[in-house]
């Protein structure tokens, strides 16, 4: 009989607490937690949480900055099989409102200067009215300390949801499996520790034999938001291989505060959000190296860079002050990592200073797709769908109203796969050119216009804003089998479904048959939400009118 490692996180995690107690789990600062003490709090919570009812398949609304308790309580939820709903933390009341709304949460987890901008926002929704403060001070006051620790059960897979920013209007919940989640981080964690292809049970027990600040180990700082897709799965892929999770203390991101937290914890993997980040690393360095101070990031290897454009020059700069591997990454909340980049100082002396970002490497199962469902030969010059691998076991249906919602189609091979909004061109070779890369998601239009080379056109961008995945090719025959629209569920939302606006030729609904405007090849009316286009400036606000969507605030 084949033994496997569990596939959930809180029995993955618990399993990890029994093996290496003493280990370090989470660091911010001052503060540290051991895997023993990371497992406990989380019970605690758990407990707390099941005592007052919140149970498998419940929404908890998580609406704190990174800290431990925000890593425990992502735990501790877990465990009750319940669902995180990750709220920005400079949401107002209104915006606030809507997550909890529409997302039917019981609960919310929130940080104590929080808490009031949370009570309004909850204050006319009777189905959610349980509410836990996380401390200044860090913990979860004294009821949950003296709750008891919740047993230990059997857990299998779960629905799995990320709420997008809003970028294009209300956020959407993007579905997914939990299994899936789990394995797709966990793969990416043993690469990192090199111990890809070793039989996962023993990859599990080399990680956690490795010292985390020798020349093998990780000591992962992911940079970003916790309630950001990047920050999240980068401190999950850290904790499932065992490896210290560094978190920054405070409320603001600075260089500064970058530079301090990977000297003082030796950190050896820095996770970033592109230029945003990039930028003010580099400041710090260029002030440290103009007073003659020395950074302090000797145990610094590698940076990742996913969610936003990582421009050449700052990678450039970033090389003259450390010998380090930049890794760029192309991903998305729907499908998970697509291809990745890998820049040295050797890759760049080589390349002879050249401007593109790199050539990208597809994923393992990952795929690059003509409109026929077929691979594209690299250097044919086609434009392709980035199409990323379904687990087998994960759940590839969603139900909303009864109706079932397709989040996955079957490509000419046979093989099944979730396509992406991320178009490639192949330049030849194993990989594709950075500077063919095209982008039609909504934070690439704000991005660099330096990450496309100049021989490639724009992409127009989706017309579907409503829609958490909309799959349609570039190409100038639009084909139906990529418009695949999966809305998540949301029990208990008042507002009304979008909508085409009338005189859009080739109307369709969420759930319907027909094709929608972009798959018929026509130029379709903007998407109407509530009787307004999905992201316009909200009209006066009347009485009893639907809540104002929320306004897209990156950190």
């Amino acid at each position: 009989m084949t033994i496997r490692l569990a596939d959930n996180f809180a029995s993955h995690f618990e399993h990890i607490a029994d093996l290496a107690p003493d280990r370090q789990a989470v660091v911010v600062g001052d503060r540290e937690l051991t895997w023993a003490r990371f497992d406990e709090q989380a019970d605690r919570l758990a407990g707390h949480l099941a005592a007052r009812g919140v149970g498998a398949g419940d929404r908890v609304a998580l609406d704190a900055r990174n800290s431990p308790e925000y890593v425990v309580a992502l735990h501790a939820l877990y465990k009750l099989m319940a669902l995180p709903v990750n709220v920005n933390y400079r949401y107002r009341a209104t915006e606030v409102r809507y997550l909890l709304e529409s997302s039917a949460a019981r609960a919310v987890i929130v940080d104590d200067d929080l808490a009031d901008v949370v009570a309004e926002a909850a204050q006319e929704l009777p189905g959610c009215d349980l509410l836990v403060r996380i401390g200044k001070d860090g913990g979860f006051g004294p009821e949950v300390a003296a709750a008891d620790r919740h047993p230990r059960r059997p857990r299998g897979d779960t629905e799995w949801r990320l709420y997008t920013g809003g970028t294009t209007g209300y956020p959407k919940a993007v579905l997914g499996s939990h299994t899936e989640r789990l394995r797709s981080v966990r793969s990416g964690g043993f690469a990192t520790l090199g111990l890809a292809g070793v039989d996962e049970v023993e990859a599990l027990h080399q990680a956690l034999d490795i010292d985390p600040h020798g020349p093998r180990g990780m000591v992962q700082l992911p940079a970003s938001p916790l309630m950001h897709g990047t920050g999240l799965y980068s401190a999950l892929g850290a904790l499932s291989v065992g490896a210290p999770l560094v978190l920054l203390a405070g409320t603001g991101i600075t260089g500064a505060g970058l530079l301090a937290a990977i000297a003082r914890h030796r950190v050896t993997d820095l996770v970033i959000v592109g230029d945003a980040f990039g930028l003010r690393l580099l400041d710090a360095l260029d002030e440290a190296a103009a007073a003659g101070r020395a950074p302090g990031i000797g145990s610094l290897r590698r940076i990742r860079s996913i969610g936003s454009v990582w421009s050449p020059g700052v990678k450039r700069r970033l090389l003259a002050h450390a010998d380090v591997a930049l890794s760029d990454t192309i991903a998305s909340a729907e499908g998970g990592v697509y291809a990745r980049s890998e820049t040295t100082r050797a890759s760049l002396a080589e390349a002879g200073g050249d401007d593109e970002t790199g050539t990208f490497e597809l994923a393992p199962g990952a795929r690059l797709l003509d409109e026929d469902g077929h691979d594209v030969v690299p250097g044919s010059g086609v434009v392709g769908t980035l199409a990323a691998p379904v687990v087998p076991e994960a759940p590839t249906t969603a139900t909303r109203r009864g109706r079932r919602a397709r989040s996955a189609t079957s490509t000419a091979s046979g093989t099944r796969c979730r396509a992406t909004s991320r178009h490639w061109a192949p330049t030849g070779g194993c990989g594709c050119s950075g500077g063919a890369v095209r982008w039609s998601t909504p934070a690439a239009r704000r991005c660099s216009p330096t990450r496309w080379s100049s021989s490639c056109a724009p992409t127009p961008p989706c017309a579907t804003p409503w829609c958490s995945v909309s799959r349609t090719p570039t190409s100038a025959t639009p084909s139906p089998r990529w418009c695949r629209c999966r809305v998540a569920p949301t029990p208990g939302r008042t507002s009304s479904p979008p909508s085409w606006e009338p005189g859009s030729p080739g109307t369709r609904s969420p759930a319907g048959s027909s094709s929608c405007p972009r798959c018929s090849g026509s130029t379709p009316a903007r998407p109407t939400w509530g009787g307004r286009a999905a992201g316009s400036r909200p009209r006066r606000r009347r009485a009893r009118r639907e809540p104002t969507p929320p306004v897209s605030r990156h950190p």
